[in-house]
């Protein structure tokens, strides 16, 4: 196999890499794109190397709001990890890229003959369910220029460059606020020069400035991945 950038593969044992290793294949995710329904069986499990996809929370009106994103640091399906063969919530790719899939029953074979591939696997889904809970504490203080600071960068780790594919109506669900909102904070970020939003496309301007405004939302998160995932 070339060189993996999805992190959760990447590092994995020689061994229980080599046992995934048969069910892998490359393809494109494009932005939209359904991975998992709502209360559906999942089918297949995605490692991105490349793009950002999205688990979304949806209620019975049809309102969403992310409960977190991922790229090539995760996967998709954790609740197929947890062994559950389907979940309430749905996951679809926000940017264009590409991910590693593999079948929901080869990975629970290579599950069940590994106690190292599942305990690995396992790891990520404490990191991202800690990303989660933060996301809930952050949502309680912080303002919405905070959040929305963090969750650029959250994207901006997880793309290649400084330009970020995103709307602001998809900004709106991310944060669960209304479009008025994200286009008003949008603009206080621009008047501070961190980023420039034209239509559909984010670039970050000023790293270090999101993160002072960010502060303490952001960072918890990702060195709790750091430790739980290291090597």
């Amino acid at each position: 196999m070339s060189v993996l950038r999805n992190q959760v593969l990447s590092r994995l044992a020689a061994v229980d890499l080599r046992r995934l290793e048969p069910g892998l294949e490359l393809v494109q995710i494009t932005k939209g794109q359904v991975l998992d329904e709502p209360n559906k069986p999942t089918a297949h499990l995605y490692f991105p190397e490349s793009g950002i996809a999205s688990v979304i929370a949806v209620d019975e009106h049809g309102r969403k709001i992310e409960v977190g994103p991922f790229g090539r640091e995760g996967m998709s399906g954790t609740h197929v990890v947890m062994g559950v063969e389907a979940s309430p919530l749905e996951t679809n790719i926000q940017s264009d890229g590409t991910a590693h899939r593999i079948d929901v029953e080869a990975l629970r074979q290579a599950m069940s003959q590994s106690a190292s591939l599942r305990q690995r696997l396992l790891l990520y889904v404490q990191a991202f369910h800690f990303q989660t809970a933060q996301t809930l504490l952050i949502n309680s203080y912080a303002n919405l220029e905070q959040r929305l600071a963090r969750w650029v960068l959250m994207a901006h780790d997880r793309t290649d460059g400084d330009a970020m594919a995103l709307t602001h109506d998809f900004v709106s669900v991310m944060l669960g606020v209304r479009r008025a909102g994200v286009t008003e904070a949008v603009q206080m970020l621009e008047s501070r020069k961190l980023i420039k939003a034209t239509r559909g496309v984010f670039e970050v301007r000023d790293r270090k400035g999101l993160e002072a405004l960010a502060g303490r939302s952001y960072g918890a998160s990702e060195a709790e991945y750091a430790r739980l995932m290291a090597p």
